[in-house]
């Protein structure tokens, strides 16, 4: 265990006023502007980084290839300061962010599924013209969110790259809801974004029914990560203007609703 990481160190008081706003994306309406504290996000950053045993390892040293505007990217920033592993920082995602992950030895990197299978790609063209058989020799985790995570890339890049793949469950207005840890089981991994991190609960319900354990319904969270859901000035959801039935939603690369390819379907139709 690295020094100093947060199994054997105690958090600062939060402040309890609201000072950081990020905004949705907008995939199902108009983004949303959500209100968090310093006491939500560092609840989901000390989540993450315990729950998901982030720079537990002396020598981990972590990377980040997206923005601090983002809410991922701040909750990324807490957990470094958090742990105390230095991190990576990379303008963008391409092949020059790979060579700099190789020169600095990365041990932790991610960010969405996207880049999993960036990375996959770039080992299969790696292994195809090289004769080693790592690209990214010191990577030994791959964790992030944002999008669904198929079973089949957790076991590509644990076969090919021979990284672990310990994917998670957030939204901007609950930045961690679920966190798996590397030593989770495969299937677990496989199959699943881990479990409710501490101080939060999540619940499956189907309407006012609470569901049990194994069905399909809806996920209600609630607990010490969730945003302060009201401001004046800040957009609340509104209730749509027209319903429209559609069979299969189009979705963008990242998982997130193709909104532009929606309204040309309706459109047409």
């Amino acid at each position: 265990m690295a020094p100093g990481w947060p199994g054997s160190c105690r958090l600062p008081g939060p402040a309890a006023a609201a000072e950081w706003v990020y905004f949705t994306s907008g995939s199902s309406g108009l983004p949303k502007g959500a209100r968090h504290t310093d006491a939500t996000l560092l609840a989901a950053a000390y989540g993450w980084t315990l729950q998901g045993r982030v720079g537990e390892l002396d020598g981990d040293v972590g990377s980040m290839a997206f923005p601090v505007a983002h809410v991922g990217g701040i909750i990324y920033v807490m957990s470094q300061l958090i742990s105390g592993f230095p991190i990576v920082l990379a303008e963008a995602f391409d092949a020059a962010t790979i060579d700099l992950f190789r020169q600095h030895a990365v041990t932790m990197s991610g960010g969405s599924t996207v880049f999993y299978t960036a990375l996959l790609a770039a080992q299969r063209q790696f292994a195809a013209t090289s004769a080693g058989p790592r690209l990214l020799p010191s990577l030994r985790v791959l964790k992030g969110g944002g999008a669904p995570c198929p079973p089949a890339v957790y076991w590509a890049v644990r076969d090919e790259m021979g990284v672990t793949v310990a994917h998670d469950y957030g939204m901007t207005e609950v930045p961690m809801i679920c966190v798996a840890s590397p030593r989770d089981t495969d299937e677990q991994l496989a199959n699943s974004d881990g479990k409710p991190i501490p101080g939060n609960e999540a619940r499956i319900v189907d309407g006012s029914a609470v569901l049990p354990t194994g069905a399909e319904g809806e996920i209600q969270v609630r607990g010490a990560a969730v945003c302060h859901l009201r401001a004046k000035g800040l957009m609340p959801q509104k209730l749509p203007e027209q319903v429209e039935i559609v069979s299969e939603l189009p979705r963008t690369g990242l998982g997130k609703v193709a909104k532009l390819a929606l309204r040309d379907k309706f459109s047409a139709s």
